[in-house]
């Protein structure tokens, strides 16, 4: 998988701010990235951090490294859940143009909540998938009873 980045800088987003827990006006470090297979786009993904606590993330180029292996690295970040909703999307315009297709088309868009070892939320973003390039795959376990017995 090859990543282009669009942006990585500080900003502020209510939006996400709240998301991660953090105040309105916090500051955020915005990671906007293009993921691409066999040089077919077939991710757009934004993620939101709190730029106090992951202060050198604005400062990395993550075209050929991971974020998630950086604040494990970096931070000591043990990153355990990951929270998902997801839904069809229209595309606008800027991201049709990206995706090579008409505006509007219908993809999947993903939200997704990450949540470290203490039950933090590290991470906050939306991904949109490929037209045509989107699975979802859901797994369902039973939460074993230790009282039964």
């Amino acid at each position: 998988m090859d990543t282009k980045v669009l942006d990585n800088a500080v900003v502020r987003n209510a939006k996400a701010a709240q998301r991660l827990g953090l105040p309105d006006d916090a500051d955020l470090v915005r990671l906007e990235r293009l993921r691409y297979v066999d040089d077919k786009l077939k991710q757009h993904v934004i993620t939101f951090l709190s730029a106090a606590r992951f202060p050198k993330v604005v400062d990395q180029d993550f075209s050929h490294q991971s974020l998630y292996d950086f604040l494990e690295h970096n931070y000591a970040v043990r990153l355990v859940e990951n929270d998902a909703a997801v839904r069809v999307h229209a595309l606008d315009t800027r991201m049709a143009w990206y995706f090579g297709v008409p505006d509007g088309t219908q993809v999947l868009e993903m939200d997704s909540t990450v949540i470290d070892a203490f039950g933090s939320t590290i991470a906050f973003g939306t991904t949109l998938h490929a037209p045509g390039s989107g699975e979802i795959t859901f797994i369902v376990r039973a939460q074993k009873d230790s009282s039964a017995a």
